[in-house]
C-alpha cells in the first residue's frame, strides 16, 4: 500500500518486492496498490497529482502537519469520514484479497485497520527518518518497522510497545548497495566530464525545491565542476534548464531509472531532503548538500544529516555556491562528509524486511 505523494513511498514499496523476489524467489505474490489513486474518495484520489503544488506552500503544509501530527484528531478525523470511506475500502478488500498489508505510507494505515472488511494483519514500514507523524504508529498493527533510531523512538514515545517494533533501516534498491561500475566509465558512457568534480542536483521524483535558482547561481559563480541535473517528472523545469545558456558543462534529465549510475558518478549530491534519497546516497558514500525541504516530516532529515557530519544546509543559492566552493577548495572536508555518510548506510534494509515479511507470512 502506498501512494505517490512523493517518490518515496513508491520506491520503498519497490524495493520490499525486489528483495522478496530475490531472497525469496516463487513464494509470493505482490501487488502494489495507490491507496490514494484507486481507492480514495474525491477530493483525496487527487493526493497524487495535486501533491507538488500543496507541499511547495510551505506555511500552509507545516499548518497541516502540525495538525494532524496527533493520533487523537486523526482518529476524530477518520471517524468523521469513515462513512464516506467505507464503500472504497469495502471495494479494495473485494478486489486484492491477501495474507499480509504492507503499508509504506502513513494514512492507509488507520483505514486499513479500523475496516470491519479486513481480514488480514497489517506491518507498516517507516519511510520518514526523524520526525515521523504520529499517525504512522497504530498500535493495533502487527509490526511497525522504522529506519533509525529517532524514528523508533518516537514510537516509544507515543506509547507503542516495543515488542510490536525493531529498527531496520529504510528500504532502497539493490542498485544503490550493489553498483560496482566505475565512475569514470560511467561519465565516459554519458558523454560526461572526466576531469572535472561532478555534482548531482535532484530534487526527488517530482523534481522539487530550489533546483533552477541554485543551478542559475552556480552557473553564475563559474565553478570548476560538471552539473548532472534531474528533474523528475517536471517537464517545465527541465525545459527552463534545456534551454538555458551555460558557462560550465550541464546536462539535464528528465525522470531517470538510471538514478544509480548517476550517483555513483558524482562526486557531490545537491538534493531536496526526501527520506529515500538521503538514504541512497548514505549507500553509496556521498557528501551532501541540502537546499531545501517539506516543512514538518523532512525537517528532522536534515538536522540529522548534518548532525551526523554527513553533509550541510544551504538555505539559499548563494549558500549553495558557498558550500560548494568551500568542499572544492578543502577536499578533506568534503571526504569527512562522504564518510560520514557512508556510516549512515543501512544496507541490508529492503533484505531484512523481506525476511520480516516472510517469517510473519511462514505456514499463509
Amino acid at each position: 500500500m502506498f501512494s505517490d505523494t512523493g517518490g518515496g513511498h513508491r520506491s520503498a514499496a519497490e524495493a520490499i518486492i525486489e528483495a522478496l523476489d530475490k531472497k525469496h524467489p516463487g513464494r509470493f505474490d505482490t501487488e502494489m496498490v495507490d491507496f490514494f489513486k484507486d481507492y480514495g474518495p474525491p477530493p483525496l484520489n487527487m493526493a497524487g497529482p495535486t501533491y507538488p503544488a500543496m507541499s511547495n506552500m510551505k506555511l500552509v503544509w507545516y499548518v497541516g502537519y502540525r495538525i494532524l501530527d496527533d493520533i487523537k484528531r486523526m482518529d476524530a478525523l477518520y471517524r468523521t469520514l469513515k462513512p464516506y470511506t467505507k464503500p472504497y475500502l469495502k471495494r479494495l478488500f473485494k478486489e486484492h484479497p491477501c495474507d499480509l498489508f504492507v503499508s509504506v505510507h502513513s494514512i492507509v494505515n488507520q483505514p486499513i485497520l479500523s475496516s470491519q472488511y479486513r481480514k488480514a494483519p497489517l506491518i507498516t514500514v517507516v519511510v520518514d527518518l526523524v520526525y515521523p507523524p504520529a499517525f504512522w504508529y497504530q498500535k493495533e498493527t502487527e509490526l511497525i518497522i522504522t529506519p533509525t533510531e529517532p524514528a523508533y523512538q518516537r514510537g516509544l514515545l507515543l506509547g507503542v510497545p516495543p515488542e510490536k517494533m525493531c529498527l531496520v533501516g529504510l528500504p532502497i534498491s539493490s542498485r544503490f548497495c550493489e553498483m560496482k561500475t566505475d565512475p569514470a566509465r560511467i561519465r565516459k558512457k554519458y558523454g560526461w566530464a572526466i576531469n572535472r568534480p561532478l555534482v548531482l542536483m535532484i530534487g526527488g521524483g517530482e523534481g522539487m525545491g530550489k533546483i533552477r535558482p541554485s543551478a542559475l547561481a552556480i552557473n553564475k559563480a563559474n565553478l570548476p565542476i560538471s552539473l548532472v541535473i534531474v528533474t523528475g517528472k517536471n517537464q517545465k523545469l527541465m525545459k527552463q534548464l534545456k534551454d538555458q545558456t551555460w558557462n560550465i558543462p550541464v546536462h539535464v534529465y528528465g525522470f531517470s531509472k538510471e538514478l544509480p549510475e548517476f550517483m555513483k558518478a558524482a562526486d557531490i549530491l545537491l538534493t531536496k531532503a526526501g527520506p529515500t534519497t538521503l538514504c541512497e546516497a548514505y549507500q553509496m558514500g556521498k557528501p551532501i548538500i541540502i537546499f531545501s525541504y517539506v516543512p514538518g516530516q523532512e525537517k528532522g532529515n536534515v538536522i540529522y544529516t548534518v548532525e551526523n557530519g554527513a553533509g550541510v544546509y544551504a538555505s539559499s543559492a548563494d549558500r549553495v555556491v558557498e558550500a560548494l566552493r568551500g568542499w572544492l577548495e578543502n577536499p578533506k572536508k568534503k571526504e569527512l562528509a562522504a564518510r560520514a555518510s557512508k556510516k549512515l548506510a543501512r544496507p541490508k534494509a529492503a533484505d531484512k524486511i523481506a525476511d520480516i515479511l516472510a517469517e510473519h507470512l511462514a505456514g499463509r
